[in-house]
Parts: structure tokens; C-alpha cells; sequence
């Protein structure tokens, strides 16, 4: 069993911070990836971090000498988190952290506002919050699966912040090679490795290429067309500055 963990921990945590086009998800991590990358340098060195749904803390390593970090999670068999605490009951006082990370969490939680709410009271005034979920993504963490989140479920609940960058995970289009991609993933193809690779990097290397056409082309195309390119996202990322009257 510990062989298990571990081999789990070095290959969620490389997925999260290096993604590859043999990953079956490459492009929603890689664009979790891309938004991280612009949250971590506005972390300053000295600063209080708290990691809500650790895991296995992939992110620690980007911040600062001197930054304090605390992960917590619900379960110390698959994470390593430095408290065992759920998203929705944080056991800390009101504005302690600078920083606050919650990748890929909110889908287990029953009520996401509230989980928010209460990232919300223990992040400083003019604190910052990197947040991740999934949106087109297959089922997991069974039974602990309990919603998709879309860009309006964000932009309601965050509407008193500021919302310093979002971005999706994929054009509509992209996202239906990716899901080609879900589809090996979730049925006994996945066990034929070397065609299982091979059929990730080409429906990763089409979704790559797709989206670029889509990017270069949308500033030439009409508002309300371009959201029609985008209805199916692959997940969201966003960086959020918390304001506190």
C-alpha cells in the first residue's frame, strides 16, 4: 500500500506542476499551470500561505524562501497535509492568510459558496486565492463528486473582489478532443499503454492546435460567436484579490 501512495504522489504532483502531452488531462493542467505561474510571484517572501485540499502539497516549492506554508486536508492516507481540516470549517482565525490555494477541491464540496465564504475569512484584506475545478471532466473521487462550477458561479460569488485573471481550459472544440481523451481514460483501452499514449498526444498536440486557430482568429470575429466557441470549457483557473469593507 505505501508503494501505491507514493507512486500516486510522485505522479499527481508532477501532473499538477509539469504536464505532458501523454497526460490524458494535459491541456486543463496545463492551464491551471499557466494561471499558478502568475499567482506564485505575487507571493512575497515572509508570507502566510494556507493550501486547502493539499493533497500531496505540489505547489510548495514555488514560493519563496521564508514563505509559511500550511496544507490541511481531510485525509492523511492520500495527502500529507500539516492538519487534517475540511474546506467549509477552517481552523483558523479571521484574515491570517496572504495566500490562499484551492486546486481542484470545490467539486467535492456540497456547498462551494460557503467553502468560499470561509477561504474568504481567514485571507487577509487584499489577500490573494489561486482556485482550480474541473468543468468538462469525467467522475471522480467517487463518491465525493458533487458539481461542476461554471464562470457565472465565479463571478457571483466573487463579484464584491476582484478577479485579477480566469482563465478555461479549452475552446469547445479543443475540449471535444479532449474528451476522445476521457473516453480511453474511463474504459479498458486504457490498459494498452503504448496505444493509450500514443492516442493522448495526438488528441493533445489536435486540442493545442485547434485552440490556437480559435485564439488567432476571435479578435477577428463577433462578441456573441466567440462565447459560442467557448461554451464547453475543459475546466477554469483563476487568481482572485479578496476586498473586505
Amino acid at each position: 500500500m505505501k508503494k501505491v501512495v507514493e507512486d500516486f504522489r510522485r505522479k499527481i504532483n508532477r501532473q499538477r506542476t509539469a504536464p505532458s502531452l501523454l497526460d490524458y488531462s494535459y491541456q486543463t493542467l496545463r492551464n491551471n499551470v499557466k494561471t499558478f505561474e502568475e499567482f506564485a510571484p505575487m507571493v512575497t517572501a515572509g508570507a502566510m500561505v494556507l493550501d486547502a485540499g493539499c493533497g500531496f502539497k505540489p505547489w510548495e516549492r514555488f514560493f519563496p524562501e521564508g514563505t509559511r506554508y500550511v496544507g490541511v486536508d481531510y485525509s492523511v492516507e492520500w495527502s500529507t497535509p500539516d492538519g487534517l481540516a475540511s474546506v467549509d470549517f477552517l481552523p483558523f482565525r479571521d484574515n491570517t492568510f496572504d495566500a490562499i490555494i484551492c486546486s481542484e477541491v470545490l467539486e467535492h464540496t456540497r456547498y462551494p459558496e460557503n467553502c468560499i465564504n470561509e477561504l474568504k475569512r481567514v485571507c487577509k484584506p487584499g489577500g490573494i486565492m489561486y482556485i482550480s475545478t474541473p468543468f468538462c471532466f469525467p467522475e471522480h473521487g467517487v463518491p465525493y463528486d458533487f458539481q461542476r462550477l461554471t464562470q457565472y458561479f465565479y463571478k457571483d460569488v466573487f463579484k464584491n473582489d476582484e478577479i485579477v485573471a480566469q482563465r478555461e481550459g479549452s475552446s469547445t472544440l479543443g475540449s471535444a478532443f479532449t474528451c476522445f481523451n476521457f473516453f480511453v481514460e474511463c474504459t479498458p483501452l486504457r490498459m494498452i499503454w503504448g496505444f493509450r499514449q500514443l492516442f493522448y498526444l495526438t488528441m493533445n498536440l489536435a486540442t493545442v492546435v485547434s485552440d490556437a486557430v480559435i485564439d488567432f482568429a476571435a479578435p477577428k470575429l463577433m462578441r456573441s460567436l466567440r462565447l459560442y466557441t467557448h461554451m464547453l470549457p475543459l475546466g477554469y483557473s483563476l487568481i482572485v484579490r479578496v476586498k473586505k469593507s
